[in-house]
């Protein structure tokens, strides 16, 4: 798998399993931060690294970190596949395309619950 879609898809799932539709922009913006820095932590390498794949690696269908926010909170909060296609398209390879559907599928029937709920 190239690593552009495997770290993208590493930073959707860290945010998927701590994301709380409650979160205000300020909340998920910090989450997102959160996910790169684990996910670069666990590579070994710069967050800045593992940001670039999804600011600059996804033009024209993402257009920087509050395109990828905002298309990323869609989903999660709206199934809207936006940003699914966008990785589908910027597959180098069947087993990218194989892992975007995957993540992707096994994580829409998990439906969130508020904090406090």
């Amino acid at each position: 798998m190239s690593a552009r879609i495997e770290e993208i898809l590493e930073v959707i799932d860290y945010m998927h399993s701590q994301y709380s539709p409650d979160f205000s922009e300020n909340n998920f913006r910090s989450l997102r931060r959160d996910a790169v820095d684990y996910v670069a932590s666990c590579r070994g390498i710069d967050s800045t690294t593992v940001s670039n794949k999804f600011r600059r690696e996804l033009i024209p269908d993402i257009t920087g970190t509050a395109d990828f926010d905002s298309s990323l909170r869609a989903w999660l909060d709206n199934r809207d596949s936006r940003l699914k296609h966008a990785l589908i398209k910027h597959s180098k390879n069947d087993e990218d395309e194989s892992s975007v559907n995957r993540l992707f599928s096994a994580r829409e029937t998990v439906s969130y619950s508020t904090h406090g709920a």
